[in-house]
């Protein structure tokens, strides 16, 4: 099978976005990667059968290779609008979008504008702080995270988060503090229990006792256990590594085998999430019929594994009525052409008065519903 490879490049700011596809026959998989000054930031994986002759691989390779060119081009025009337009909502959103795809100085951005029109905007400082672990600053990661835990310390999230960059930090003790609030918050948070157990065996490896670690050790079994029993994702080949490495008490292959697990769990989270928050890239820009379409194909096939969630039908939701507002659109404009061939046409230039004002009434609802998410 022949190896199809396209390459585009996108320039904004002073920074280049070059994006890379091909297919890749020994995995049977269309892969696009997304560098940013040659770093890559982002990969994707498009499967498809085995059985796609070249012409539909080709065909396949082009169109998903145009669809992340499209994706970026979005996403640097809604940086943009976001920054102008100066609403901390929007601009906390769009940093989330960003961050979910792995583009953490865009993100960074986003939210320091959003938190410098808004201090008390937690989410921002929420996502802030997760930015400040991907790039291992951890002070400033436990900096933001406290802080959104004492404007928000009923959100479970929040006292998990700070749990993290303690844990990451070196501070096992208040990482197992923040890990067990969230978790006294919401009795099934499978994250939580994991990073219990992860800071038990972090303080375990710093005290450098072992011997008299064993109920630590059950404890920290049992809690990463639990994690596992409510969210089967947990348990993977390297997870049932861990337990082994646990059992026989070697620490630092436990955690660090654990901490794969976490850091594999965390990329497929950010995968979904990345998708969810995309909608308010697009809820930034004009979209065309051809957008809206690949994105609605997308969101159904997702709907295909996962009928029951929500977030899902809402989105597919907002794609309908964006494909609502360019048919309004489409309707004004042909309205306009019909006067101008024929300006006597006076029940068509009420038709057009009409349809104008439902138009403007339909983007307001259209530009709450974007913010509100």
């Amino acid at each position: 099978m022949e190896t199809y490879r396209l390459s585009s490049k996108v320039t904004e700011d002073n920074k280049e976005f070059v994006i890379q596809t091909s297919n890749d026959a020994k995995i049977g998989s269309v892969l696009s990667y997304v560098y940013v000054n040659g770093k890559l930031t982002e990969s994707s994986k498009l499967p498809h059968p085995i059985e796609f002759s070249s012409e539909e691989i080709l065909t396949l390779v082009k169109s998903f290779h145009e669809d992340k060119k499209t994706e970026i081009e979005l996403m640097l025009k809604a940086f943009k609008s976001a920054r102008e337009e100066g609403s901390p909502e929007m601009l906390s959103k769009l940093g989330a979008a960003f961050f979910y795809k792995g583009f953490i100085t865009e993100a960074q951005d986003l939210l320091h504008t959003a938190i410098s029109i808004d201090s008390e905007n937690d989410f921002a400082y929420s996502i802030l702080a997760r930015t400040e672990i991907e790039t291992e600053r951890y002070d400033l990661a436990v900096k933001y995270a406290h802080h959104t835990v004492e404007m928000k310390p009923a959100y479970p999230d929040y006292h998990y988060h700070l749990g993290v960059a303690h844990l990451f930090n070196g501070n096992g003790k208040q990482a197992g503090k923040e890990f067990s609030e969230a978790a006294k918050i919401n009795l099934y948070y499978a994250d939580a229990y994991f990073g219990m157990g992860l800071a038990l065996i972090l303080n375990a490896i710093q005290q450098d006792e072992k011997k008299l670690f064993t109920n630590i050790l059950s404890n920290s079994r049992e809690f990463i256990k639990k994690a596992a029993a409510i969210d089967p994702d947990y348990e993977t080949d390297i997870f049932n590594e861990g337990i082994k490495a646990l059992d026989i008490s070697s620490l630092e292959t436990a955690f660090n085998l654990f901490k794969k697990v976490y850091y594999l769990k965390k990329e497929k989270r950010n995968s979904q999430l990345a998708s969810y928050y995309m909608k308010f890239v697009y809820s930034q820009n004009d979209l065309s019929d051809t957008t809206i379409t690949n994105r609605m194909e997308y969101l159904k096939s997702e709907l295909g594994k996962n009928p029951d969630f929500a977030d899902l039908h809402s989105e597919i939701s907002f794609c309908y009525m964006n494909r609502a507002k360019n048919s309004l659109h489409e309707a004004v404009k042909h309205y306009q052409k019909a006067l101008n061939i024929n300006p006597s046409l006076t029940s068509v230039e009420k038709n057009l008065e009409d349809i104008t004002e439902q138009l403007k009434q339909f983007s307001e609802i259209l530009s709450k519903i974007t913010i509100k998410g």
